[in-house]
């Protein structure tokens, strides 16, 4: 018994002793993004099954997936070490897939103070923490395939999410009966404060400009009520959901594998609402289509751990 006691020991200070070594060739390569674990499923059945069967041909069909989320939406600090790596490797890719900060512009007249986020807003002492917004499905792309290449476990795949993935992590507890990211279906606290980062309108506030495609708010509406819109905060503003994943309602629409390219201009159905949305679009059921890049949204990271079943 001391001796499989011994062991049992042993195997697990080699398996920490493992993990530690990977998280910290990770972090010295430029991946220093934290997830949350929320299900588990068989490696043969994920949608991305033939890429991971490529790794292991032969054990695919006895390994077990473990699907971890990102804990907040991708950062500017975490994006921009991927675009300092294009820079040195591929002047090309550098230019393609920095996010074009200078977007923020188009929308000045909305926002007073989106001049200075144009100017500003890849400042990573200021902004290192907010999210990466002026992006493109092309760009969050090739951001995962960045992570695979830099990646030291062979068992571990990183990619965007499916729809339904996302709204797994968004709250598929049963103990969650909510429409939001958060336990309860109010968007308040106890003390009137906001449970998220979104933008309060009166309906009379919205209008639809069908010859541009957009859609803006006005400042007040005929009763004089006064919008309110922070533009992207900080990931670790608010509070986490269920599973410990932080913003998964508010702060930035979020792109998952639901976007389509028409006359080389992106469109992606995003979830979660933005700053800019207004509060029925931060629920579970709601979508929104955005023409990207938009400083509106972001997005997060889906992890796969393999591991060999042990029947």
């Amino acid at each position: 018994m001391k001796i499989f006691f011994g062991i049992l020991t042993l195997a697990i200070l080699f398996s920490c002793s493992t993990a530690r070594k990977f998280q910290k060739t990770r972090s010295k390569n430029g991946n220093d993004l934290t997830f949350v674990y929320f299900k588990k499923g068989e490696a043969s059945k994920d949608p991305y099954h033939q890429i991971l069967g490529f790794r292991y041909p032969k054990e695919i069909d006895s390994m077990t997936a473990f699907y971890w989320g990102g804990q907040t939406e991708v950062t500017n600090k975490q994006y921009l070490k991927f675009v300092a790596y294009l820079k040195v490797s591929d002047s090309l890719g550098y230019e393609k897939h920095k996010p074009k900060t200078f977007n923020w512009r188009a929308y000045s007249e909305d926002f007073d103070f989106a001049d200075s986020m144009a100017r500003n807003y890849d400042n990573l002492e200021a902004f290192g923490n907010h999210p990466v917004v002026n992006i493109t499905p092309e760009n969050a792309t090739a951001f995962v395939t960045w992570l695979n290449k830099i990646e030291p476990d062979s068992l571990v795949f990183y990619r965007l999410f499916k729809p339904f993935e996302w709204l797994e992590l968004f709250n598929e507890k049963k103990e969650i009966d909510s429409s939001f990211a958060w336990e309860g279906n109010y968007w308040r606290n106890k003390n009137q404060l906001p449970l998220a980062n979104y933008a309060e309108f009166d309906q009379d506030q919205i209008r639809y400009n069908h010859l541009t495609d957009r859609i803006t708010f006005q400042n007040s509406d005929s009763v004089g009520y006064e919008s309110y819109v922070n533009g992207p905060m900080n990931v670790w503003s608010y509070n986490p959901n269920y599973w410990g994943a932080w913003n998964m309602s508010g702060n930035v629409a979020e792109i998952t594998e639901s976007y389509y390219k028409l006359d080389s201009t992106w469109y992606c159905t995003t979830r979660g609402g933005s700053w800019h949305s207004p509060v029925f679009y931060l629920r579970k059921s709601s979508t929104e289509t955005y023409k990207l890049p938009s400083p509106y949204v972001g997005f997060r990271v889906l992890k796969i751990q393999l591991k060999l079943r042990e029947d």
